[in-house]
């Protein structure tokens, strides 16, 4: 049965085995903290131990399962990187992995063991789900994973942390702050997600400095992630964006030397103006065919809101020109990985490049 991390650890003493698996080492790690910072908090006595598959074998997680806790009426046992256990080949002769199947068919009443694995063959699992219990494209789905994973699921709980993907960010942002209950802006919640790339835990510690920041408030604005940041509040890369939308040579030179003199942000730069230069062309293909803003939306996978620069962009440039500025950012790329010095006449070659009309 699916079981999250919350519904777990309000009864954990219920649950005998609890696979957790996924892609978000981040949120695995999360997860664990919390189950383990739960036991604490409830338990002045308790049995903890934490094993590490690579270093491990199943016979010593079967010795410490089955011994009755010393101190309380419960112990947690808890196997990270548990896949590294299972052998390729299962064989019959192999006394150690029978012996381990045999306790996950009857597990110890008094233990609570948590594994932690990753198993590819069981990716996006979780979108397999109805009402707590997986359907039937999810149950063919084990038919090809290796035992026990496949007995821990039919007849135990477990917990998938899927990879969350770019576009996943800004919800995943928002959810974070009402947790603590704060909202959001929109624009805040953008400039996070670009500003924090692809890592969950730096976004993660940026949503707690930020929590920390407005400690008094709900409400949490673009001005207060730039604070926070240290970003200016007039030249920042949402700025920058706006002004190459806007055709605007002058404004667009000004804000990237006041980026760079102040915070060195290249690659934050390159990175906002590519993918901003990549939907602006799929965003002007689009809009030849569908006039309707909601739908347009939809089809760029984002809010009506954020498609107020793109607008901008396809009234101001032809679409040739934003294939041509996609060439020359990728090739500006490519010489600042390479180690170039002279960064900031780069940058001024590539705005006049894009922004001066042929």
């Amino acid at each position: 049965m699916y079981l999250s991390t919350d519904n777990f650890i309000e009864n954990f003493n219920k649950f005998p085995i609890y696979l957790i698996f996924g892609e978000e080492e981040f949120l695995i790690e999360e997860s664990l903290n919390s189950i383990i910072n739960s036991i604490y908090l409830r338990n002045d006595n308790f049995d903890l131990d934490i094993l590490d598959g690579e270093n491990s074998t199943l016979n010593e997680i079967l010795q410490i399962a089955q011994n009755y806790p010393f101190t309380g009426s419960q112990r947690t046992l808890i196997v990270k990187k548990f896949d590294k256990l299972i052998p390729s080949k299962i064989s019959k002769k192999n006394n150690e992995f029978n012996k381990f199947i045999e306790y996950i068919n009857n597990p110890a009443g008094f233990t609570n063991l948590i594994l932690v694995a990753n198993i590819d063959k069981l990716k996006d699992l979780k979108k397999n789900i109805r009402n707590n219990q997986l359907n039937e494209t999810g149950l063919n789905k084990l038919k090809d994973v290796k035992t026990p994973f496949d007995i821990i699921i039919k007849n135990y709980y477990w917990n998938e942390f899927p990879k969350l993907y770019e576009s996943e960010y800004p919800n995943w942002i928002i959810e974070r702050f009402k947790k603590e209950g704060k909202y959001i802006s929109s624009d805040a919640v953008q400039y996070l997600a670009i500003q924090c790339g692809n890592s969950l835990r730096e976004l993660s510690q940026e949503i707690e400095k930020l929590c920390i920041y407005k400690n008094d408030s709900t409400e949490i604005l673009l001005n207060d992630v730039l604070n926070v940041a240290g970003s200016n509040k007039e030249y920042n890369v949402f700025e920058l964006q706006k002004a190459i939308a806007e055709r605007n040579l002058n404004k667009s030179i000004l804000i990237l030397n006041k980026l760079l003199d102040s915070d060195s942000q290249e690659m934050l730069i390159i990175t906002v103006i590519s993918k901003f230069m990549i939907n602006a062309w799929k965003f002007m293909d689009l809009k030849n065919i569908i006039s309707d803003e909601n739908v347009l939306a939809k089809e760029m996978n984002m809010q009506k809101w954020q498609l107020k620069d793109y607008l901008l962009i396809s009234n101001n440039y032809k679409i040739e020109e934003i294939e041509q500025a996609i060439i020359n950012i990728t090739d500006i790329d490519f010489k600042l990985k390479s180690g170039i010095s002279n960064k900031i006449a780069l940058f001024q070659n590539l705005f006049f490049e894009i922004l001066i009309k042929n």
